[in-house]
């Protein structure tokens, strides 16, 4: 089954505090993804609220049974240093997701910093 372009996803583990995550994917002829990602934590500015971000990666097809969807991204946004403190700190976010053949639902890891969160995955 083709990808819906744009493929809008929601990714959660359902857990009190930890961030949920949005993406817009568009996925290429050759399997190119790319797109937007929200990543909204349940605390403070500046590290936590609302962070909006590009990604990239790739797509791929299992052929294992039922063919599942493998969609590997990566992106990352920028978090300001508090006053006295000059500079910035850049956030690295990756995307491990698995969705069923009609893009539906699934499962995946998202890495944020190297803190990994296990989420399940749903099309908007």
């Amino acid at each position: 089954m083709t990808a819906p372009n744009p493929l809008k996803l929601r990714a959660t583990s359902g857990l009190m505090g930890a961030p949920t995550f949005e993406f817009i994917l568009h996925i290429g002829a050759k399997q190119n993804v790319t797109g937007n990602a929200t990543a909204n934590f349940p605390y403070l500015p500046p590290v936590g609220g609302t962070h909006h971000f590009l990604v990239s990666g790739s797509e791929h097809e299992t052929g294992f049974g039922p063919n599942h969807h493998l969609i590997y991204v990566q992106g990352s946004y920028l978090v300001p240093f508090q006053p006295p403190a000059i500079g910035e700190l850049t956030v690295k976010v990756t995307a491990s997701l698995t969705l069923e053949t009609d893009w539906a639902k699934g499962a995946g890891f998202i890495t944020v910093n190297g803190h990994p969160y296990q989420v399940t995955v749903t099309k908007e």
